[in-house]
């Protein structure tokens, strides 16, 4: 997925088995929540917590004004944002 003229809002992405790949233009405000159980996260700038019992990755965090909100979400696969 790769949004190219979205700067407000809220974008959702779920899947059960398979990948979630985000791009957004440079310099895009965006309030970001991510979660796998069977998989990895990656996404510069934000914090990602691996569970400390059991499968399972998270991560959440807000870069510039934070007014696209996006929440991905997947039980087997990856997340990756670049912005």
């Amino acid at each position: 997925m790769q949004l190219t003229d979205r700067s407000r809002g809220k974008l959702s992405a779920h899947t059960v088995n398979g990948s979630v790949d985000i791009s957004l233009p440079a310099g895009s405000g965006i309030e970001f929540s991510a979660k796998t159980l069977n998989g990895d996260i990656r996404a510069d700038g934000f914090n990602i917590d691996h569970a400390r019992y059991g499968p399972g990755t998270s991560a959440t965090g807000t870069v510039g004004s934070g007014a696209l909100r996006i929440d991905a979400e997947t039980l087997n696969g990856s997340i990756t944002l670049n912005h």
